[in-house]
């Protein structure tokens, strides 16, 4: 988000910004009701009450340390593979659970037991631990992917499509 922030600041030089972290829907809510003018946020759902300004595609995928046993392999992993493992995801006000869960659930007809966190750095902290596979992007881990601590693996294009639609 950093970079997303810088960007637009390099876009937009003369505005002064505050920033607010909360969920991508509080994000909506408050453009919409006027009490912010310019809102970041993870948004799945297009809202015609919103002009979006500056928009970058991330893919949602599994948060690894190096040494799990699903790090190996660094190309596309399908949610059901992350299902034999801990896993830390996102709580449902944090809208990558809403593109992820429909492939866990037809995976396993139940959510399997998660580590539930309503912050998008815990779950990386949650996989640095090395027992869980966090479902997140790679927003935030940037340091930790390059100096080799944690692997990105993109859940696989089905999910994908649907998180970039």
């Amino acid at each position: 988000m950093p970079e997303i922030i810088s960007e637009f600041g390099r876009r937009y030089p003369g505005l002064q910004l505050e920033v607010s972290v909360v969920s991508a829907a509080e994000v909506v809510e408050r453009l919409i009701s006027e009490r912010a003018e310019i809102g970041f946020g993870f948004v799945t759902d297009e809202n015609p009450q919103v002009n979006v300004a500056l928009q970058r595609d991330v893919s949602i995928g599994a948060m690894l340390r190096h040494d799990h046993p699903l790090a190996g392999n660094r190309g596309p992993i399908e949610p059901r593979e992350c299902l034999g493992y801990p896993m830390a995801m996102a709580t449902p006000e944090i809208s990558i659970r809403k593109v992820v869960e429909p492939f866990l659930m037809q995976a396993t007809n139940t959510l399997p037991p998660l580590v539930e966190v309503d912050s998008i750095r815990m779950l990386v902290e949650l996989a640095l631990t090395g027992r869980c596979v966090s479902i997140t992007t790679p927003i935030g881990a940037q340091t930790d992917i390059a100096e080799g601590r944690l692997i990105f693996r993109p859940l696989s294009e089905e999910v994908n499509e649907i998180a970039l639609a």
